[in-house]
């Protein structure tokens, strides 16, 4: 499996900015696949099973669980890139969120912020948490070749 070499939000890198490098099974969790929408179908009381239409497959909205570290040299260092980690995160209601691989590719997931852990192994200069994510449409996302 290919490692990250860069995240950003928007046009942000998130470790030269604000010290947040990605945990467990960050990437695992954005290649993961969508679910399925219901598809349409009518349990006749009259036939056997039920009757699906024959369309082609929708996507449903993707629920996203992410790992994070952040780590700073000073209290109040990581204070502040905590502070501005948070404002990428929560500025826009859809925000772009860039993952480059060594395999040359840089996908973009358009996500919502929905919820934040309490932080982990907090000790004033380095903290893990995990942030709960939507990608309402996971068809729209651009994937380039870097």
């Amino acid at each position: 499996m290919a490692d990250i070499t860069k995240i950003e939000i928007g046009s942000t890198d998130i470790y030269t900015q604000c010290g947040v490098i990605p945990q467990g099974d960050f990437l695992a969790q954005l290649e993961k696949a969508a679910p399925a929408k219901d598809v349409i179908s009518n349990k006749n009381a009259q036939i056997n099973g039920k009757d699906v239409a024959s369309t082609s497959l929708l996507l449903d909205e993707k629920k996203l669980t992410l790992m994070f570290a952040l780590r700073a040299n000073t209290r109040a260092s990581y204070v502040s890139k905590y502070t501005g980690f948070l404002a990428l995160v929560m500025t826009y209601s859809v925000f772009a969120l860039s993952v480059t691989t060594s395999e040359g590719k840089k996908t973009t997931y358009h996500l919502t912020y929905e919820d934040m852990s309490t932080h982990k192994k907090f000790n004033g200069k380095w903290a893990e948490f995990t942030i709960k994510f939507n990608e309402p449409n996971p068809a729209n996302r651009q994937i380039v070749s870097v």
